[in-house]
């Protein structure tokens, strides 16, 4: 049986995601020494963007969305939602 069919694995991985989820909550509103921030709006154009505008353009998902899954989505707004002092990206 595959692990990820089992219950018990389910709700295991979905605690671990709240944790993850709050831990990086806390860590964004924490001040930065050298004045960096995030940007939330920042973060949620760059996600929205990847799922509203760019399109697989082969194989089997060819013409759908490019809808990201979590991890990705935490990739995406941590490139684009960290700014520097003066409001750039890092």
């Amino acid at each position: 049986m595959d692990g990820h069919n089992r219950p018990e694995v389910a709700v295991a991985s979905k605690k671990k995601a709240k944790r993850k989820k709050k831990a990086r909550k806390k860590i964004v509103r924490l001040p930065h020494p050298d004045g960096y921030r995030f940007d939330k709006e920042a973060a949620k154009a760059a996600v929205y963007f990847f799922e509203h505008y760019l399109h697989h353009i082969e194989g089997e998902f060819a013409g759908q969305p490019f809808i990201l899954q979590p991890w990705q989505r935490d990739i995406v707004s941590d490139i684009y939602g960290w700014k520097r002092p003066d409001g750039t990206r890092q």
